[in-house]
């Protein structure tokens, strides 16, 4: 395919329109994990944002089928949208988890774990604004990317010490730590979701260098 033939960019509009969306989406869920609180009510927002996300990922997708001429390889793009939606989702199972478990009283570890994937999504913002003249800004990107992995594998020490920590906590039930325990991995897969798709953005850095 001829490289001079102009190439249709809007799918960076739509990738950095879900980006801001996950960002909001982190930044309220840290703030819920913070003072967990008439989450019957607040949840709401956070629906909201899930659903916005998915309405851009499918229009991503109908761009998609319906575009000759894309920025990167079609199974490229496809898989950028799909593990970008993939974190909202995951940040809003963490809310749905508060409230489904009637969660009133947090934990530090669940406080520190939602705020690195509030950090890792800011990052992922960040890194998609630049990707639409990557050539250019390929080594902020990479640094970017780099930070995202960087939190991720602060998130799995926490994760691991929260569970440690879980299981030796007295006068608590198995209930109560089955609960605690799907709350701590539902977070801790919202940095894996982002970790994954910063791996796919600097596969897509290597193919295009």
């Amino acid at each position: 395919m001829p490289s001079w033939l102009p190439r249709d960019t809007n799918f960076f509009d739509l990738f950095e329109r879900t980006t801001a969306t996950i960002v909001e989406g982190a930044r309220y869920l840290e703030k819920l994990v913070q003072s967990p609180h008439s989450l019957d009510v607040r949840l709401n927002r956070l629906k909201e944002l899930e659903h916005e996300a998915d309405v851009t990922t499918h229009e991503t997708f109908d761009r998609l089928n319906k575009t000759f001429l894309t920025p990167f390889d079609r199974e490229d793009l496809h898989n950028l949208a799909s593990q970008l939606d993939d974190i909202l989702d995951w940040l809003e199972e963490t809310g749905q988890r508060f409230y489904t478990y009637k969660v009133t009283e947090t934990k530090p570890e669940a406080i520190s774990l939602a705020h690195l994937a509030t950090c890792a999504t800011e990052e992922l913002d960040a890194a998609i604004k630049k990707l639409r003249d990557h050539h250019k800004n390929s080594k902020e990107i990479q640094r970017r990317l780099v930070e995202i992995n960087r939190l991720e594998n602060e998130g799995d020490t926490i994760y691991r010490q929260a569970l440690s920590h879980l299981f030796e906590e007295n006068g608590m039930s198995t209930l109560q730590v089955l609960k605690w325990k799907e709350i701590f991995d539902s977070l801790e897969s919202s940095l894996d979701a982002c970790e994954h798709v910063a791996h796919v953005i600097e596969a897509v850095l290597v193919k295009y260098a």
